[in-house]
């Protein structure tokens, strides 16, 4: 059993977090951030504010589980594995679907870490200016491309939505290629700042 599945098959630690998937999509930019950020910073982006005060809810276990389904996110990280998990596919009927929670939750977790990519970029851009602008040009493409998928239906009511219904399918295709260009892009960043992926990962084995 994953780490997150154990919190999420009890009623009171479901109720103290986020949806499940808006979870591992933190956890999954998280893990791909230039810098990772330490468990006291990312944690309060998954908690259900609302849900402060059940004394059923054991901070120390669900902490715990949560810094074991980094870990494993690591894991894929380091061995090239697919971060979205197979069964969250794209539904144009629902804004809230499995994979459009997923992508909220992953673009969410990058406007919180947007300052560590910010720093990156200004070391890389003193380095080759050249480089860091098609840094920039790919991290907005990916960002596009994650923002459309994680609200369809906001998408085609603000567009031509015959056109767009029919270029989803298309542009969700691309989705696996563009989350490894997301990964790729940020190792090629993390050069620029003190890597602690190596240190975290030890430090959560």
């Amino acid at each position: 059993m994953k780490p997150l599945d154990g919190l999420y098959s009890k009623t009171h630690y479901r109720a103290a977090l986020q949806p499940k998937p808006f979870v591992e999509g933190v956890i999954a930019a998280v893990s791909c951030a230039p810098e990772i950020p330490m468990p006291p910073e990312w944690m309060p982006w998954v908690f259900n504010v609302n849900v402060t005060d059940d004394s059923r809810v054991d901070w120390e276990v669900l902490t715990d589980a949560l810094v074991k389904a980094l870990r494993d996110t690591l894991s894929l990280v380091r061995a090239n594995e697919p971060l979205l998990p197979k069964q969250y596919c794209l539904e144009l009927t629902l804004s809230d679907s499995e994979q459009a929670q997923w992508l909220t939750g992953f673009l969410y977790a990058h406007q919180q870490l947007q300052p560590v990519w910010q720093r990156a970029w200004e070391h890389l851009q003193t380095a080759s200016i050249e480089e860091a602008e098609t840094a920039s040009h790919s991290l907005t493409h990916c960002l596009k491309v994650f923002s459309a998928l994680a609200d369809p239906q906001a998408l085609l009511a603000k567009s031509d939505a015959d056109t767009l219904r029919k270029n989803l399918p298309e542009v969700a295709k691309t989705l696996p290629r563009t989350l490894q260009q997301y990964r790729q892009l940020a190792d090629r960043l993390a050069g620029y700042l003190p890597n602690q992926f190596e240190s975290f990962t030890q430090r959560t084995d």
